[in-house]
């Protein structure tokens, strides 16, 4: 199972949560609207393209890319994605 943990949380912002996988680390954002945005990095240099999903297909993409099944953590305002 692989557990996305909140990395970044600031009402101005977008909520970021991340995961590392193989050494690299997978980062979501919420986006504009239903959209949200993930991408992996490795040592802070962007190694895949920057992901725009729905909602409903975020979850399925993310199971994909990591081979395993995704959970997220719940930011501090009740956020986190849904499948």
């Amino acid at each position: 199972m692989a557990n996305f943990i909140v990395r970044y949380e600031n009402s101005a912002f977008n909520t970021e949560w991340e995961y590392i996988h193989n050494g690299n680390t997978v980062m979501v954002t919420t986006d504009t609207g239903n959209t949200w945005t993930y991408f992996e990095t490795n040592g802070g240099e962007l190694i895949s393209q920057t992901i725009q999903v729905s909602e409903s297909d975020l979850i399925s993409a993310l199971e994909t890319l990591i081979g395993e099944d995704v959970t997220f953590d719940t930011s501090s305002t009740g956020l986190k994605p849904e499948s």
